[in-house]
C-alpha cells in the first residue's frame, strides 16, 4: 500500500513541476505532423499548414558532406535526423526555419507578438544531440520596428557545445541586438551547426518565460517528497 502511495505522490509531484515549467508557453514547432519523410537525396522538408506550428509553415533543411551524409529518420512528434559522416566545421548542419511560408524568403503575417515574454527564452528541446568537436546552436530572431513602413530587423544568439539540461536555452535579452518590437516578430530560425556522427532529435521549439526544465531537478523533486514521506512514517512507527 505504502509503495503505491509513494509512487502516487512521486508523479503528482513530478507532473505539476512539469505543468508549471510549460505553462505560458507560444509552441514555435511540436514536429507532431511531420508527415512524410522525404528520400535522403532530399535536402529540404517544406510544406505547408501542418499542425502545431507556428503559422502553419515549416522549412526543414539539413546541410552535410555529401547527399546522404545526414539522413532523416522517424519517431513519433520527434524530428529525427542521423549523421553519418564528419564534415568540416561549417557542415552538418539541421536548420528549422518559421516564417509564415514555404519559400525561404517570407515573414509572418500577421506578424508574431512575443511581448509576453519579454524577460524569457527560446527553448530547443533535444533530448539527444550528436555533438562533434565543433558543435553549437544558432537562433535568429527577425522583427519589424514598426507595423507599417518600418524597418526589418535581425538578431541573433549563438549557444557552443552540446545541449544543457535537456535541451537549447537562448534568452532573449542575450541575443546580440535587443529586440526593440516583440509584438512585430517576422521570423524565427533555429540552427544546429556541425553536428558529430550519430543521431539528433528535436522534440520542440517554443517560447518561454523560464529556461527549459532539467530532468534531472524534476526527478530529485520527485525523490525528495518519497524521503520525506518515509521519514515521517518511521517517526510514526
Amino acid at each position: 500500500m505504502l509503495k503505491k502511495v509513494l509512487c502516487g505522490l512521486t508523479a503528482l509531484v513530478v507532473g505539476l513541476s512539469v505543468s508549471q515549467a510549460f505553462a505560458a508557453t507560444l509552441v514555435v514547432d511540436n514536429f507532431t505532423n511531420l508527415g512524410p519523410i522525404p528520400p535522403n537525396s532530399q535536402n529540404s522538408w517544406a510544406y505547408s499548414a501542418p499542425s502545431g506550428v507556428l503559422q502553419n509553415s515549416r522549412e526543414l533543411y539539413k546541410s552535410a558532406v555529401g547527399s546522404t551524409a545526414i539522413q532523416w529518420g522517424s519517431q513519433p512528434g520527434k524530428l529525427e535526423i542521423t549523421t553519418t559522416t564528419l564534415g568540416l566545421t561549417t557542415t552538418n548542419n539541421l536548420t528549422m526555419n518559421y516564417d509564415g511560408n514555404t519559400s525561404g524568403s517570407g515573414y509572418f503575417n500577421p506578424r508574431v507578438d512575443i511581448s509576453g515574454y519579454s524577460g524569457g527564452w527560446l527553448n530547443v528541446d533535444t533530448p539527444s544531440v550528436a555533438v562533434g568537436a565543433n558543435t553549437s546552436a544558432k537562433a535568429t530572431i527577425q522583427w519589424l520596428t514598426a507595423a507599417s513602413g518600418g524597418t526589418l530587423m535581425t538578431s541573433e544568439l549563438t549557444l557552443t557545445g552540446g545541449p544543457s539540461s535537456g535541451g537549447y536555452a537562448f534568452k532573449l535579452s542575450d541575443f546580440s541586438a535587443a529586440i526593440t518590437n516583440l509584438s512585430l516578430i517576422a521570423s524565427v530560425q533555429v540552427r544546429l551547426q556541425a553536428l558529430g556522427q550519430g543521431t539528433t532529435l528535436v522534440n520542440s521549439i517554443y517560447f518561454a518565460n523560464a529556461p527549459i526544465p532539467e530532468p534531472g531537478t524534476l526527478a530529485l523533486a520527485g525523490l525528495g517528497l518519497v524521503g520525506l514521506v518515509i521519514a515521517r512514517r518511521k517517526k510514526s512507527v
